[in-house]
Parts: C-alpha cells; structure tokens; sequence
C-alpha cells in the first residue's frame, strides 16, 4: 500500500524547478534598451476564459511586432499553447484550471529587428477571490499602444 501511495504521489506533483515558473525565463533576449524602437508589448495579468467574450484568451497587446513565439505552460510545466503568429492568443477549453497560475514566454522580433523577450505568469480567473477586487488584475482589455489606458469591461462575482 505504502508503494502505490508514493507512486500516486509522484504523478500528481511537479517537478520543483516548474512550480516557480522561473525555468521558462532561460534564453530570454531584449535587445530594444536604447535604440527607439517603436515595438511595445504588454502582458495581462489575468483572463477570464467563460466565453462571454470578454477578455476570454490570453493575449499579450502588441504593437509594431513582425513576428513571436508565444508559449504557455501549466504549474507542472506542462506546455498547453504556443503560436508564432502575433495577435493570436491561447483560448483555454476544457483543459483550463480556474484560479490557477499558468506561464507564459515570449520572444518576438520587432519590426525594426530587434528583438524582445517576456516571461512571468498569469491566473486564469473563474471569479475574483476572496481579499481581492478586479483592479488588482489587468486584461488584454485594458491596453492601448501607450500601455495601461482603460479600465476593463470585464464582469465577474466575487468567490
């Protein structure tokens, strides 16, 4: 018995170094500092994947970018999305967790060719949860070429 509950231990656990999510930020390259590249990217912090059509991807707001790899990847380190077509987002189906953290790494070339790498995570939100309000989080919504611009038409309950 003590062998089959150390087994079912090891399937349902990560591995360490992909609970962090640090791992997908190796090889990252920003070569923009300094050179007025007019490229920007900005990176939501949450999405609401319920299919009421807002905010229902995850889509990173870019502007003037020739081209990206964009990958998402579970708290296991599972990869669930990747794309290499700007201004396609991951639209999470039966196989998203609510309230759960998922990561994401970006590496795109500029129009100008430089290039611009981004890493971190997000949250998939089913609700707002508990000790939390809605301005804490920024949706793909909310950004305009000059960054945070709006506020998010985004309506969900508390948990």
């Amino acid at each position: 018995m003590l062998s089959v509950t150390i087994f079912l231990a090891i399937l349902v656990s990560c591995r360490k170094e992909y609970e962090d999510g640090r791992s997908y930020c190796d090889n990252i390259i920003t070569d923009t500092l300094g050179t007025g590249d007019s490229s920007r990217i900005y990176v939501p912090y949450a999405f609401t994947p319920n299919g009421d059509g807002v905010n229902d991807l995850f889509m990173p707001a870019a502007f003037h970018i020739r081209s990206w790899t964009l990958e998402i990847y579970d708290h296991c380190g599972e990869r669930q999305f990747v794309s290499n077509q700007p201004g396609q987002g991951w639209t999470a189906t039966s196989n998203v967790v609510y309230n759960q953290s998922y990561y994401y790494r970006l590496q795109a070339v500029t129009n100008e060719y430089h290039q611009i790498g981004l890493c971190g995570k997000f949250v998939a939100l089913e609700c707002i949860p508990r000790g939390y309000e809605l301005y804490h989080f920024t949706f793909s919504d909310q950004f305009s070429y000059e960054g945070l611009d709006f506020a998010t038409n985004e309506v969900i309950g508390d948990c």
